[in-house]
């Protein structure tokens, strides 16, 4: 199993942490949104 290299961790995809992810993943930055 390989592992995939993110920016940022995000815990909880409410509508704050969504608008976090969304914010900046526009910027090129690489995501998990938990």
């Amino acid at each position: 199993m390989g592992q995939d290299a993110v920016d940022v961790l995000i815990v909880g995809a409410g509508a704050s942490g969504a608008a976090v992810a969304y914010s900046l993943a526009d910027m090129g930055l690489k995501i998990l949104c938990l």
